[in-house]
Parts: structure tokens; sequence; C-alpha cells
């Protein structure tokens, strides 16, 4: 029989119990987030300008950023003549981005008081473990939300760029015949990277493309002579298995992004010194183990019940397609690319 009182595990304690949890549950228990993963990155984040953002009436709260086009070639002088004038007048663009604190995952469920003293396990154990299910389906239904959001968000290629249309690029990762596999598509993926100046391409893709790189994982040798595997190792090009990638792309399409294209914003109501701890209601912002993410967690007693809510609201943000101007040669670049595989 177990004995009900929440007030025995403290607000800081559930946190360290539920990382006891991620590490002893096992990760083959959670499904791969891997886009939430990587947008919260070290790799993704590393450049990031953090804003703090002032609560306000409303529930929308807004970032707007400032940035300059570069220079078309087609404006630079080979003249060179200090006059001391000019009529050029110089200008910003700007962005906004919004979140709104209603928009986001939630999760939440109820247990009478008179069943959780019945219950053989321990209260301790069974709270963290429905807490950490909630934690859970929330971050995979956020994972699905950011796929929505970040697509939408997608910008073009390099005007150099080959096989684009539609601002979608087509890559084949299979020769002709349908056996042997092809350098094509590495190959293409790295010249994509090289033609928009990034130090690396991070692509994410279920079924072919995921096939194609498990291949050149373990790749010999082509038809002409070229060591597959050492071939890919040395491209800039990071591939993740994401099967939720395969509903805002199209048939056997994926996307690809440079670090610092897009972040992930989050909104938190419980942090700080807005953390309750009392014996009949606590409120607080927890970390989900595998992802990161600061979930808030409502727990509290109402009318013979235990009641728990969890949730998160979240938008992507992205950088302008406008960053380049009409005519250059990365207009309407923004570091998100669709792809899809077309093989001969």
């Amino acid at each position: 029989m177990s004995q009900f009182d929440i007030n025995k595990i403290p607000c800081p304690e559930i946190q360290d119990r539920l990382m006891d949890h991620y590490t002893t549950a096992g990760y083959d228990q959670y499904q791969d987030i891997p886009l939430i993963v990587y947008l919260n990155s070290e790799l993704n984040t590393r450049n990031m300008l953090q804003f703090v953002v002032s609560p306000g009436g409303g529930k929308t709260r807004r970032v707007t950023s400032l940035y300059t086009p570069r220079y078309l070639e087609s404006e630079i002088s080979e003249t060179v003549d200090f006059t001391c004038e000019s009529t050029n007048t110089a200008g910003d663009l700007e962005t906004e981005c919004v979140i709104d604190t209603s928009s986001g995952a939630m999760a939440n469920e109820f247990y009478l008081l008179t069943d959780l003293i019945t219950r053989c396990q321990s209260n301790d154990a069974y709270y963290i473990e429905r807490i950490a299910a909630m934690l859970d389906g929330v971050v995979r239904r956020l994972e699905t939300k950011t796929h929505a959001e970040l697509i939408a968000l997608k910008g073009g290629f390099s005007s150099y760029d080959n096989s684009v249309s539609g601002d979608i690029k087509t890559i084949s990762t299979l020769q002709a015949g349908g056996e042997n596999t092809s350098l094509d598509g590495i190959e293409e993926l790295s010249y994509t990277s090289r033609l928009v100046y990034a130090p690396r391409l991070v692509t994410f893709g279920g079924n072919l493309i995921t096939k194609y790189f498990s291949r050149l994982d373990s790749g010999c040798c082509s038809d002409v002579g070229v060591d597959l595997l050492n071939y890919s190792s040395k491209q800039n090009v990071t591939h993740f298995n994401d099967n939720k990638a395969a509903a805002v792309t199209q048939t056997n399409g994926f996307f690809g992004m440079v670090p610092g294209a897009a972040h992930m914003l989050y909104f938190n109501l419980f942090g700080g010194v807005n953390q309750i701890d009392t014996p009949t209601y606590k409120q607080m912002t927890v970390t989900h183990g595998p992802s990161g993410l600061p979930i808030d967690l409502i727990w509290t007693i109402n009318c013979g019940k235990l009641v728990l809510q969890a949730g998160l609201a979240t938008t992507v943000c992205a950088a302008p397609t406008d960053m380049f101007s009409v005519g250059d040669e990365l207009e309407g670049y923004n570091g998100i690319m669709e792809f899809v595989v077309g093989n001969p």
C-alpha cells in the first residue's frame, strides 16, 4: 500500500529523480526527436544572439531583428574616386519572430487519491514515471509541430546550383539500373553547401536518403574506382534519420539546414521566481532529459484528485528570405532547403 503526500518530493528533487529515470530506463523507450535535439544543440546555437523578452499584455511576444543585405557587385564602381559625396542611401531591413504563449503542446491527467492509496507501487516512483511519460508525449508533439513550422520557412538555393526546380533540388542515390550506389547524391549535397559558403549542411529525412547514407557508411568502391566511404567522410554533410520529415515534404523528400539558420524559441511560465512548492500545489519548470527542453509542470490536489499538467509554448524562427538583394547569387536563400531523391 502506498501513502499519499506530494510534499514528500520537493521541486528540486523532482528534476533529480527524472534524470535518474532517464538514465536507468534506457533511451530505447523513447522515440527519436532529431530536429529538436539539433535545433537546441551547440552546433546550431553556437553563434546565436539571445534576447530577453519582457512580459507584457496579451498572449504574444515579439523579437525584432535588423539586418542589411550585402552589396551587389553591380553596385560597386570600378572607378576609385574619393569625392566626399554620395547619392546612395544606406538602410536596414527588419524581421519579426512572434511566439504565441498559448501555442505549443500540453498533456494533462488525474488520479483519484483513493486509487493511489491502494497501489502497491510507491507513489514517488509512480509520480516520476507519469511525469516522464507526459514530458515524452509533449516533446513528441512539439517535434511534429516544429517540422511543420520549419518547412514553411524554407528558402531557395544559390543561382549557380544544379537540378533545382520550384525551390526543390533533386539528387540521385543510385546509378542507372537502380542497383549500384551513386556518388551523385553526396557530391551534390556537398556542392550545395559550398555554393552558399556554409561550413556544414545538416539533412533530415527517412527512407531513401537514410538508406543512402547507411550504404555510404559501409561503402567500398564504385565502378569508377572511387572509395565511397572515404569520399563521403570528407564531405561537409551530416544526416539524421527523421521519419517525421516525410509528412512535410513530397514523396522521397528531405530537407537540410546550415548551422544557425533556424532556432527554436520557447516561453516558460513557471521558472525562477514563479516556482511554487507547497504540500498541495507545485508549479515549476522541469527538463526533459533526451531533448533538454524546459517543460512547465503543475502538480496539485483538487477535490480528491491529483492533477498533473505539463506543457510548453514554442515556435521556430528562421533567417528571412530577403537577406540577399534581387540579382544576388543567393537571392531567396536563408539556410533552409528542401531536396528530393529522384533516381534514374
